[in-house]
């Protein structure tokens, strides 16, 4: 399991009357009491609890301590902005890879402004090898009826293809867009983090 986010460690001393024992079940207690579940126990004062987005790992042991690590999930985003070293890597690794930062509004395929900096990258990976052609890969979550998503990823993808052959200089014949609509999700579609993750333009190497 991976997972990112908010993350605290702490050590708590364990007074010299008091043995784990009593302290872990004391712990099991509180967290069974406010309604944690419990994903691991190995029955000797090591556990893992979680309840919503947050993760609680307690060890209790007989050193004179116990730790306490607390991960809090934070949301999942797309604001982090493609690089042309990372695209490469992609396309050559598993042949397509997340434009990050590639901005459109809800329903419409107009890209908007703050997506330069991402196309430039974009364009600074196809200028810099010629012969490195690619499919401009649209994709949305499945809100919404099927037929209006794939038209609209569709459009988002010619529209990419278009702002990087007029504004940035790319050679068509490097480029072909492509509509996947919500065929191909990465996360959930059941929650806002999930469709936000499938709501992405990819590159596919040809």
């Amino acid at each position: 399991m991976h997972l990112e986010g908010e993350y605290h460690f702490v050590i708590y001393n364990i007074p010299d009357n008091i043995t784990p024992p009593p302290i872990t079940r004391n712990l099991v207690t509180a967290f069974k009491n406010a309604g944690y579940t419990f994903v691991m126990d190995n029955g000797n004062g090591h556990f893992i609890v979680h309840m919503g987005k947050t993760w609680i790992e307690e060890n209790v042991t007989y050193g004179g301590n116990y730790s306490q690590h607390i991960l809090i999930e934070t949301q999942l985003t797309q604001e982090m902005v493609a690089n042309a070293a990372a695209l490469s890597t992609g396309l050559t690794g598993v042949g397509h890879i997340v434009v990050n930062g590639i901005l459109f509004d809800t329903g419409k395929a107009d890209v908007k402004p703050e997506s330069a900096a991402a196309l430039q990258e974009v364009a600074k990976l196809l200028k810099g090898n010629g012969k490195l052609k690619v499919y401009v890969v649209g994709h949305t979550d499945n809100v919404g009826v099927l037929a209006a998503n794939i038209d609209l990823s569709k459009r988002r993808a010619a529209a990419v293809v278009l702002s990087l052959t007029t504004q940035y200089g790319v050679a068509a014949a490097q480029l072909q867009s492509f509509g996947a609509g919500p065929y191909s999700p990465v996360a959930s579609n059941h929650s806002e983090d999930g469709r936000a993750l499938n709501r992405r333009v990819e590159l596919v190497e040809q």
